[in-house]
């Protein structure tokens, strides 16, 4: 399926509501199926800094989606949104669009890499109160964690770089 856009109408205001018309319809006749690679060519067209990369933020996002959950998981929701919010609403100008907070780049950089640990924290620590089994499993998402932790370390040196400096 594909959406597309209506524009509104310029008397919205005094337009009732069932009259109004649909911003968003169906457009069946314009739909077509992207290949794999046409469907990575525009993830490649993210709107980025110049400083970052695709594939650090892709791997950034799958390590905070993991910390949170790991952290939910192990201490509670109270925490892990706690967690969420902090590094959700802080940001360094230029990083990216939204900021809430501004804070220097050093700052963000503690809080990122924190986040992160304590998401692996999480999972080391669920495992040593848990059965046989989620032990293993939790053991298994702690080092996968770690290694996607040490390969965002890696791809993403030069927003580091960027972020120490600020």
């Amino acid at each position: 399926m594909c959406i597309r856009n209506y524009e509104e109408p310029e008397n919205l205001i005094t337009t009732s509501y069932a009259m109004r018309p649909r911003l968003l319809a169906l457009d069946i006749e314009s739909c077509r199926e992207y290949s794999p690679s046409e469907a990575l060519a525009m993830i490649g067209k993210m709107d980025l800094a110049e400083h970052d990369s695709v594939a650090g933020a892709v791997l950034r996002f799958i390590l905070e989606i993991v910390s949170a959950v790991a952290i939910w998981l192990v201490f509670g929701w109270v925490a892990s949104l706690a967690a969420v919010a902090v590094t959700g609403l802080t940001g360094v100008p230029g990083d990216k669009k939204k900021i809430f907070i501004k804070i220097s780049g050093k700052a963000r950089y503690f809080l990122e890499n924190l986040f992160f640990l304590a998401g692996i924290y999480s999972l080391w620590y669920g495992q040593s109160h848990s059965t046989a089994l989620a032990s293993l499993q939790f053991v298994a998402a702690a080092w996968l964690a770690l290694a996607m932790y040490a390969l965002h370390s890696i791809i993403s040196r030069q927003r580091s770089k960027w972020l120490l400096g600020r």
